[in-house]
């Protein structure tokens, strides 16, 4: 963390060797950690059950969010990322998405965002955008128990190439 633009995605495993770090964000400067958990990781980092943080997910992953001062982005239904002042909510909830990886293809999409530049929560945000976009693409040939997450790197490169043209226009 020497370079205050440096930004780190941390998922799976690492969100559960963290969770067993006694106050681990007082050593993390506040603003550079996207952590990317679905429930039960969450759980174990706020050392809650589950049915707590599925009770209510936009209130825990903004709480998490503020607690640890860095963006956290939930991956349960309609996914959400938090900066614990600003919540964004996943538009569309592909059960497409429901399959081995694509959260793996997410922390990497988000990774890949804040290496460009882009702020952690629009990193994020993007990605929750461009995700569920690109997995509808693949729904109309795949089906939705047919895709798997290594064919959306593609349609991923095609869902932004919608999205710069929307913005240059």
């Amino acid at each position: 963390f020497a370079h205050e633009n440096v930004r780190v995605v941390i998922d799976a495993d690492a969100l559960n060797w963290l969770a067993k770090q006694p106050e681990w964000w007082t050593s993390v400067p506040r603003g550079r950690a996207i952590l990317t958990p679905h429930p039960g990781e969450l759980g174990r980092l706020l050392d809650r059950p589950v049915d707590a943080i599925t009770a209510d997910p936009l209130a825990s992953v903004a709480e998490a969010a503020a607690t640890w001062g860095q963006t956290v982005v939930l991956k349960y239904g309609y996914s959400a990322a938090s900066d614990g002042e600003r919540t964004i909510v996943a538009a569309d909830a592909p059960a497409s998405l429901a399959t081995a990886g694509s959260g793996d293809v997410l922390a990497g999409m988000i990774g890949a965002f804040a290496a460009q530049g882009l702020a952690p929560l629009d990193a994020a945000g993007l990605a929750l955008y461009v995700g569920p976009r690109a997995a509808r693409r693949l729904e109309g040939t795949l089906g939705t128990l047919g895709l798997l997450a290594s064919d959306l790197p593609d349609a991923i490169a095609q869902e932004l190439c919608v999205v710069e043209a929307l913005a240059t226009n």
